[in-house]
């Protein structure tokens, strides 16, 4: 089953956490990237934002982007 969600989140500043707000990994240029979860807006690493959703505009429920956007694994057992 594929999960959908609305996008009305802001986005944490890169500059906002050097590390992943769940597993607090340090994030370095090539081998731990910084990632968005597009539900929470947290900063995370790859390894904690293993799942992707399609997400919907939150004004009108009209679909934002046809690719699957990456989430947070804890949004995703919401």
């Amino acid at each position: 089953m594929k999960k959908t969600w609305e996008n009305s989140v802001d986005w944490e500043s890169d500059k906002a956490s050097s590390c992943c707000t769940l597993c607090t990994k340090k994030f370095g240029m090539l081998l731990q990237r910084r990632h968005h979860c597009r539900s929470c807006g947290r900063l995370v690493c790859g390894a904690c934002s293993t799942n992707k959703v399609r997400i919907e505009d939150a004004a009108d429920n009209r679909q934002v982007d046809e690719e699957l956007q990456r989430v947070c694994d804890p949004c995703y057992q919401i």
